[in-house]
């Protein structure tokens, strides 16, 4: 009958509906892949800048993982200096010791079940500045001054002075010896007042870089 033809009809539509409804059911309850972070290595992992105690690293992002973990080289081990979220590509690694050469350690992760999975490591090198230096003494005598501090870890010093106190159009002397301790500059005018200053550098990679400036120290000269 047309009754029996039209139930039978609808019935195969509510068949093809319910199919559908549960093929699209399947796929939203399909989980999304998990990269497989093993194959993945930071890239352009470097020295971002230099301090006397800090060392602040960069390098490039990775869409795949979710955070990145960086550690330092010290004490015959590796340390933690941090982990950080994939949107970040930059971190400070501090409580480092002047004029100190650093070896630094990056690798991308994922958390899957709770745990870190971790990808391929990348490295980079990299050396803190000298600390701060301050003159000990300044010993004054006829035209000239002897200029003693206190030895520290680095390749060089660098001692600066003039007439002006501003250091304007000073006289640099750069003295190639971590182990000095002392400097004898001559040929200075008697009775009159000279400022001294003083740093300390240290040589990496062919590249010179130099600690900050201690405090002046103001002589008159015999």
């Amino acid at each position: 009958s047309k009754e029996d033809t039209f139930n039978e009809k609808w019935k195969n539509v509510e068949l093809k509906c319910n199919s559908i409804a549960f093929e699209t059911s399947d796929k939203q309850d399909v989980e999304p892949e998990i990269p497989d972070i093993s194959k993945y290595k930071v890239s352009g992992f470097k020295v971002k800048s230099y301090g006397s105690n800090t060392i602040r690293l960069k390098w490039n992002y990775i869409n795949v993982a979710d955070g990145y973990e960086v550690s330092v080289y010290r004490k015959k081990k590796w340390n933690r200096v941090g982990r950080v979220t994939v949107k970040n590509t930059s971190v400070s690694a501090g409580g480092l010791s002047g004029a100190t050469k650093y070896k630094f350690k990056i690798k991308p992760y994922i958390i899957k079940n709770s745990k870190y999975v971790y990808g391929k490591s990348a490295y980079c090198y990299g050396v803190t500045k000298p600390a701060m230096i301050n003159i000990k003494s300044v010993v004054p005598s006829k035209g000239k001054i002897t200029v003693k501090w206190g030895k520290q870890k680095c390749t060089g010093y660098q001692i600066k002075y003039s007439a002006s106190s501003s250091l304007k159009k000073s006289t640099v002397i750069k003295i190639n010896n971590s182990a000095a301790y002392y400097k004898k500059i001559s040929k200075l005018k008697s009775k009159k007042n000279y400022y001294i200053k003083m740093r300390s550098y240290v040589v990496y990679d062919g590249k010179t870089y130099y600690g900050a400036f201690g405090k002046i120290v103001k002589v008159k000269v015999k």
